[in-house]
């Protein structure tokens, strides 16, 4: 987290270390409708292209910060941080996930990913997730840069601790005013609703 702050730059990751068992898969259309069977050319361009999916790089972001069970989930109950930005779509490759289920692509959609005419996000693979995820309301940033594991050059508009005291937060916060960021406190004003609170020093 505080290489995130002093060095302004965001961590990437593959999709192994995503908690979707199905992150990352697709479904054949030509398979899906029965008008061919999986052969032995099918079965050598699909490990191609899982190779290719394994390496994209990519973080995961959401749209409301106040979301009590993105805290609970991914925030260690509200005793976490969470980093808010303001990300240019005309600079950065950042799309808004479908909850479509298992995207279903052709065989000349895998043609081309590996022809390097399209990414695999562009034909859903690793932009689509099964609708129980839909509460999270997530976005992804993908690297521009093959093989680089970070975003560079960006800095936090605001972080956000939870609720819940941490032993570090004073040292934690000392450091996030520091460097000029607007620190703020995920608080409960009334039941199942949270607001940030900044503090006077943001």
């Amino acid at each position: 987290m505080l290489d995130m702050i002093v060095n302004e730059r965001i961590y990437l990751s593959t999709c192994d270390s995503m908690n979707d068992a199905d992150e990352g898969s697709w479904k054949i259309l030509e398979h899906h409708n029965k008008s061919k069977n999986p052969d032995k050319k099918y079965i050598q361009k699909a490990k191609m292209l899982r190779d290719i999916i394994d390496t994209q790089l990519y973080t995961c972001f959401v749209e409301t910060i106040n979301h009590p069970l993105m805290w609970a989930h991914y925030a260690g109950g509200f005793s976490g941080v969470a980093f808010a930005y303001d990300l240019d779509p005309s600079l950065y490759d950042i799309r808004k996930i479908d909850y479509l289920g298992t995207p279903i692509i052709s065989l000349d959609d895998i043609e081309k990913i590996l022809r390097g005419e399209c990414l695999p996000q562009d034909v859903g693979i690793l932009k689509q997730k099964a609708g129980c995820w839909e509460y999270e309301n997530e976005w992804r940033l993908f690297s521009h840069d093959n093989g680089c594991q970070y975003i560079n050059k960006i800095k936090p508009n605001a972080v956000i601790l939870g609720g819940r005291t941490i032993k570090y937060d004073d040292v934690f916060a000392k450091i996030v005013r520091s460097c000029g960021i607007p620190l703020g406190y995920m608080l409960a004003t009334k039941e199942d609703h949270y607001e940030i609170q900044y503090t006077e020093e943001a």
